[in-house]
């Protein structure tokens, strides 16, 4: 199981993150609306993948470039054709929100398309609401992408993610639920979460 912590900024406390080998990727909201909004990253050993709401591809290939990020999340309304057109010169990850086993309908027209999907909890913002949906639901999921499981998980949760068996469960990304304060996140509560996960 692969963990992406997001909704990071360049402050000393997330860039002791990368001493964390557990840690396979670190997400970066640049969004503005986002409380969690950075305008920029932090060197790091990781893997860097920047969130994007429905930004112009001009601007995200900018900011692959600039903060020389491995992947993009698009959390917005981006078709498909923009996903292809971004996914030749990066990873992406296309981020839908989810209710219901209806909402899986939405992934497919997105096949093919993009390397992951992010199933993230209904809410009126984007990401970091610190809900959850059913995960239950996840056994409907019958697509052939590998996912990231995103909304409201945190420390109490272990049983419930190790107890996923999903041939496509990628991983899990963290945020919310592990914050001192939007953005800055509790590193001692991230290790022991990875260390009862493992």
């Amino acid at each position: 199981m692969k963990i992406k912590v997001c909704g990071l900024a360049p402050i000393y406390e997330n860039e002791a993150l990368n001493e964390l080998k557990e840690i396979d990727f670190l997400g970066f909201i640049f969004y503005p609306k986002s409380k969690r909004f950075t305008e920029r990253s932090f060197n790091s050993n990781k893997k860097k993948i920047g969130v994007f709401v429905d930004e112009e591809t001009d601007k995200i290939q900018s900011t692959i470039i600039n903060e020389n990020l491995y992947a993009v999340q698009l959390h917005g309304n981006e078709s498909p054709s923009k996903c292809l057109e971004i996914s030749q010169h990066v990873v992406v990850i296309k981020a839908f929100n989810i209710e219901t086993s209806a909402d899986f309908s939405l992934c497919k027209v997105y096949e093919n398309k993009v390397d992951f999907f992010l199933f993230d909890s209904k809410s009126e913002q984007k990401g970091g609401s610190g809900k959850q949906f059913d995960w239950s639901i996840l056994q409907n999921y019958t697509g052939n992408t590998p996912f990231f499981l995103s909304g409201g998980i945190g420390p109490s949760d272990v049983d419930k993610l190790k107890a996923i068996k999903h041939p496509h469960f990628y991983g899990i990304d963290i945020n919310s639920m592990f914050e001192t304060e939007p953005c800055n996140k509790n590193k001692e509560e991230i290790i022991h979460f990875i260390n009862q996960l493992s």
